[in-house]
């Protein structure tokens, strides 16, 4: 297995090394004991920080379906009634809404703006039909 270990690398305020194994980070501290680990890469990280990739792992890309409804109640009343749609969501909507949120990710600002009202005109009749009837829970 190929090892990297970045060595003394800015993190979080502290300087510590970081030992990558294959893909993964295995090993986050002060000091890392090199003793028995071949295929070991070394890199001089001083001067250098080690920050989080530009990843949003918590996007709910696919409530962009949603975007704009019931926008004027409050935060519970709101989460309410989407948690009464969002089993309405079956994958092909949750495909569509994701690709949408995509596609608007690399849209510059002014764009976006043109196609707010899109996810909603975009849902399907059998999303939207009796969607005020949903029973209260």
């Amino acid at each position: 297995m190929n090892r990297i270990l970045l060595k003394d690398i800015y993190l979080n305020g502290d300087i510590k090394d970081i030992l990558i194994e294959g893909k993964i980070i295995t090993a986050i501290s002060d000091s890392i004991d090199t003793d028995g680990l071949d295929n070991l890469e070394v890199v001089d990280c001083k001067g250098k920080a080690a920050i989080p990739g530009f990843i949003n792992m918590h996007t709910h890309s696919g409530m962009t379906l949603m975007r704009g409804f019931n926008e004027d109640s409050s935060l519970m009343d709101w989460l309410q009634d989407v948690w009464r749609i969002e089993p309405r969501l079956d994958d092909e909507l949750l495909y569509w809404g994701t690709k949408l949120a995509c596609s608007q990710e690399v849209l510059p600002r002014r764009e976006q703006a043109r196609i707010r009202l899109l996810p909603f005109l975009a849902l399907p009749r059998r999303f939207l039909h009796g969607l005020h009837r949903l029973p209260q829970q």
